[in-house]
């Protein structure tokens, strides 16, 4: 799975070098910013259903937990839509694709989850793969012709989450149970009700800085740190893809010390590769988006240097979770990130610009990462 992870991402990657290559700074700022807008409403809106199909969707409640979460994602669009519709007729009309995103990923979510609940994860990895290569095929075909704007990139996106979407689908053939879905409603209330604010918060947090630095700063600084921030959007994914392989194995408490250690020593030999990556950012950078955008090289570093705290707080993040259920935890340790994440972002990004959203990255992910080893201690 993190083999095809890594592939997927490296192919996601590409998508986003093209697209600033071609669109240029400023441009690129403006579909990241729609872009950041869609992602983050779809992970406030995931509701805690994507953890509540972990946690459901491995046992015999599969299609009671995949209907309650198709059924909770369609409310969810009907919300996006208007919630979008207001800003989009007041200030920028375009904002509205900004809910088509949201509502794309939210059920592609829906999708991708499953597979991993199913350990599908071939075609888990499969999936994404095919559809970042359809992207990549879209991408192409518009550059060719001269085409391509940021609303045409945004449309591009989203019908590669579709592709990813439609062969889920053919592979986990969902049931609907609407009967048992209804039942399900009390159980998964008690496992989501602290798990959606928790990362509700954790979302805005991590996808606002984008929204934030392109109102402070403009889409030029906009698109120096997103170009920054997609080269190192790999290693998200890829301790997602880690974290989705552990966290079915820490609720068994005599296998769950192996497994936490193990995941402990992945880490660090990420970081490793992370922290010997920051040596050569003058060289990756250019190397990727070109001498355009050679301000995204400090900006590059500095994440770089957050993703060290990120990558270590998943073991005693899964662990909170998985292991000892304790969501509440979770929830306090993402308002922490999110307050500290807001109040660096808004004293940072006006002296700073792009590199200071940045350090707000890094700021807000060793105070989290801190918060999770002291809790794991606290509750053991």
């Amino acid at each position: 799975m993190t083999a095809g992870t890594v592939l997927n991402s490296l192919l996601g990657l590409a998508f986003y070098v093209l697209l600033a290559r071609y669109l240029g700074v400023e441009k690129f700022g403006y579909f990241s910013y729609l872009l950041g807008l869609g992602i983050m409403a779809a992970e406030i809106g995931d509701l805690g259903f994507g953890s509540a199909m972990l946690r459901f969707g491995t046992g015999e409640k599969f299609s009671e937990i995949f209907t309650l979460t198709f059924l909770a994602r369609g409310l969810v669009c009907v919300g996006l839509v208007l919630v979008f519709s207001f800003p989009a007729y007041i200030f920028d009309h375009q904002l509205i694709y900004g809910a088509e995103v949201g509502g794309v990923v939210l059920f592609t979510y829906l999708i991708t989850q499953s597979l991993v609940a199913k350990q599908r994860y071939g075609w888990y990895a499969a999936g994404n793969i095919f559809g970042n290569i359809f992207r990549l095929g879209l991408l192409a075909l518009l550059i060719f012709f001269n085409l391509l704007t940021p609303l045409a990139a945004t449309q591009i996106y989203v019908l590669g989450l579709g592709l990813t979407s439609l062969i889920g689908l053919i592979v986990i053939r969902p049931k609907i149970n609407l009967r048992g879905a209804l039942a399900l409603i009390p159980e998964a209330w008690q496992f989501n009700k602290n798990i959606a604010l928790s990362y509700g918060m954790a979302s805005i947090g991590a996808k606002i800085d984008i929204p934030i630095l392109y109102t402070l700063a403009g889409p030029a600084a906009a698109g120096i740190y997103s170009s920054a921030q997609k080269l190192v959007s790999v290693l998200p994914q890829v301790a997602g893809a880690v974290e989705g392989v552990f966290a079915t194995k820490f609720s068994d408490a005599n296998t769950y010390r192996q497994y936490f250690y193990e995941y402990l020593r992945v880490v660090t030999i990420l970081c490793i590769g992370v922290l010997g990556a920051m040596l050569f950012a003058p060289i990756i950078v250019p190397l990727f988006f070109g001498n355009k955008y050679l301000d995204s090289i400090g900006v590059f570093q500095v994440l770089l240097f957050g993703i060290v705290f990120f990558f270590f707080s998943g073991p005693p993040a899964a662990a909170i979770l998985y292991r000892y259920s304790k969501p509440s935890c979770h929830l306090f340790n993402s308002a922490l990130g999110l307050g500290v994440s807001l109040v660096a972002y808004f004293i940072l990004i006006p002296s700073l610009g792009p590199t200071g959203a940045g350090w707000a990255f890094v700021i807000a992910s060793a105070v989290v990462m801190v918060a999770n080893y002291l809790w794991l201690k606290f509750i053991r």
